[in-house]
Order: structure tokens, then C-alpha cells, then sequence
């Protein structure tokens, strides 16, 4: 028997908007291709986009925002988030900042 009898691997990559809304589509790439990420569609109220991590939690392997990324498993990112910061309000004038 002649022939290349391997089989082509190919692996998943979903995104979690974890706690976030918006829609990202998963992306299918061969075993060890690498590609950039693609930019965070994702937003959620009140906070900011931090990084990817594989676990939910932050626990996992975080990559930044179009960081490379390897496929070498089907994996899912979740995305991070911080708690933006309200500036400190002026009680001599509510709608603009205190000034340092």
C-alpha cells in the first residue's frame, strides 16, 4: 500500500464571553498552526477587556488580546475582565471630575 496513510488533526478554538456579551466565531486550524487572535468582540457593562485565559477563573494560560496561539488541543478562551474605575465626582459640580 502506497500513499500517505496520516490523517490531518485538526482542532477547535471557541471564545467564552464569560460574564460578557456579543458573539465570536469558533476557529478550526490544523495541529500546530498558529494564527493571531482575533480581536475581542465581546463587552460587558461597567468593565474592561484584560486578556484571554483558558480557564474561567483567570487560573489558566492567559494570552493577550491578538496574542499568537498555537493549536495544538481544542480549547476554549474566556474572556477577562476588570472593573473599570468611576472617576471621583465633584460635589461642587456632579457632572465633571474632581480634580486631583
Amino acid at each position: 500500500m502506497t500513499g500517505d496513510d496520516s490523517k490531518t488533526i485538526e482542532y477547535k478554538l471557541s471564545f467564552s464571553a464569560n460574564g460578557g456579551t456579543g458573539e465570536m466565531e469558533s476557529i478550526t486550524k490544523e495541529e500546530n498552526e498558529k494564527i493571531n487572535l482575533p480581536a475581542v468582540k465581546f463587552s460587558r457593562t461597567g468593565f474592561e477587556f484584560l486578556n484571554w485565559n483558558t480557564v474561567a477563573d483567570g487560573s489558566g494560560t492567559s494570552y493577550a488580546d491578538s496574542a499568537e496561539f498555537i493549536f495544538n488541543a481544542d480549547t476554549t478562551l474566556h474572556a477577562q475582565w476588570k472593573e473599570k474605575k468611576a472617576a471621583p465626582s465633584n460635589p461642587e459640580n456632579p457632572t465633571q471630575p474632581q480634580n486631583p
